[in-house]
């Protein structure tokens, strides 16, 4: 330890190699020999180095990518292993799910010393993470060395700058205030991903067609309108979009994004809901659907469920669920979600009727769920049949009768159950024995 200079970087990769090491000799050595330099910093990158090379090959790009996010950003856990997924760096060979196998990944490098977590979950997880400064600029460096991901912090292809297209990096990230790009400016072939780290002016007519065969684009940091997504809607080949600012409708033409497997739409609370068209259907390759504050989906006038089903989907969050015959269908058509945030309506107020029991059962493979009323105080909600897979249920601004409360005592696999927004002042609750019987948070 007096060897790492007072550093606690140094410490820390240290231990983090040595408790993956099996108290290997060779790497008691190789440690040694790295903190013998008598500069603390040469002596931090010495270590930095040994701690990348000691994890495992499929790790190494997942640890790379965050050089692409702005320095100290806490990054959402989920957006990052959905990234990881996009981009093809998680690998699987037996029947478990992407998105478990890059939440391990996630945790084997928080286990190497190399991410931290910045926020944790009721029952444990991740759900933000962030690098060590030094760490993000190791990326930055190693990323470029590696012809990984190149970072861009002066971009205006209005004027065709010697580092514009001139790249031969799959992978951008820009970090400048102002992206222009004309009619004049050729095609980036080879750039297959591109992530906007920070916001800035955006001025992007072209930019489908210089960036047309991109596969993975954040733009989450942007400021974006209804005017701007057109001329995303032509890049076939994207596998995750994320878009941000006052976006009150997508266009139908999303349905040429048939690859498109992760969509991410965030927009400022003013914005009450997002429509999405009924095209959205199509997409059969959709498998998750973030959309804030909450979207507003289509059925389309063809209300058969077996060609608009979307046996791929694993979440989706948030949509507005109309609370008659409407809301039975939409659940219908997404048959193997995992997790879903839902809006509800006041009763019997939307076009679909109301009814005194929504049916969520049919989701037999649902784990988590949160549902919320906007616009109501504290209402009571209508009786509920649960799927007994249920893992996590959150109730936010909304109550349940005292019929609903047994039953979510009931469910088998309940282990984390949320109150949030509520006045327990006013309400009680009333449980009975043998309830809540795995209920740890």
């Amino acid at each position: 330890a007096r060897k790492c200079k007072g550093l606690p970087l140094s410490i820390v990769l240290v231990a983090g190699i040595l408790a993956k090491s099996k108290n290997s000799l060779y790497w008691w050595k190789k440690i040694a020999r790295s903190l013998s330099s008598s500069h603390p910093i040469d002596g931090s990158m010495d270590i930095l180095e040994l701690s990348y090379r000691h994890i495992p090959d499929h790790l190494k790009p997942c640890f790379l990518y965050f050089g692409a996010f702005a320095e100290g950003q806490n990054i959402r856990a989920r957006k990052m292993t959905l990234l990881w997924i996009s981009e093809g760096f998680i690998r699987t060979t037996d029947q478990r799910r992407l998105e478990d196998v890059a939440m391990e990944y996630l945790m084997d490098l928080v286990n190497h010393s190399l991410v931290i977590v910045s926020e944790r979950s009721s029952d444990g997880g991740v759900n933000r993470c962030q690098v060590h400064n030094l760490l993000r600029e190791f990326c930055m460096t190693k990323a470029k060395e590696e012809n990984f991901l190149q970072l861009i912090h002066h971009y205006d292809l209005g004027n065709y700058p010697s580092n514009g297209c001139d790249v031969d990096m799959h992978r951008l990230s820009f970090h400048s205030s102002l992206f222009h790009v004309t009619d004049s400016h050729p095609v980036c072939s080879p750039v297959h991903s591109i992530v906007f780290a920070h916001g800035m002016l955006f001025i992007g007519t072209s930019f489908s067609r210089t960036f047309r065969l991109l596969k993975v684009l954040d733009m989450e940091k942007l400021h974006l309108d209804d005017s701007d997504l057109d001329a995303l809607m032509s890049i076939v080949h994207l596998r995750y979009l994320a878009i941000s600012g006052l976006i009150t409708k997508i266009p139908s033409s999303i349905a040429n994004l048939w690859n498109l497997e992760t969509l991410i739409v965030r927009a400022p609370l003013l914005v009450v809901k997002i429509d999405l068209p009924d095209t959205i259907w199509q997409m059969k390759s959709l498998r998750h659907v973030e959309i804030r504050p909450c979207a507003n989906i289509s059925l389309g006038d063809d209300k058969s469920e077996e060609f608009y089903q979307l046996d791929n989907a694993h979440t989706f969050s948030s949509v507005v669920l109309c609370d008659g015959r409407d809301a039975q269908i939409l659940l219908r058509r997404l048959p193997r979600l995992r997790k879903l945030i839902c809006s509800l309506p006041e009763s019997g107020k939307h076009r679909g009727g109301s009814c005194k029991v929504v049916d969520l059962s049919i989701l037999s493979e649902l784990e988590a769920l949160t549902m919320f009323y906007r616009w109501v105080s504290t209402p009571k909600l209508p009786a509920i049949e649960f799927p007994t897979a249920l893992k996590r249920l959150t109730l936010f601004n909304c109550l349940l009768p005292r019929t609903g409360i047994s039953a979510i005592g009931q469910l088998p696999n309940l282990v984390v159950l949320k109150f949030r927004l509520i006045d327990f002042a006013k309400h009680t609750f009333y449980m009975k024995e043998g309830e809540f019987s795995n209920l740890k948070f």
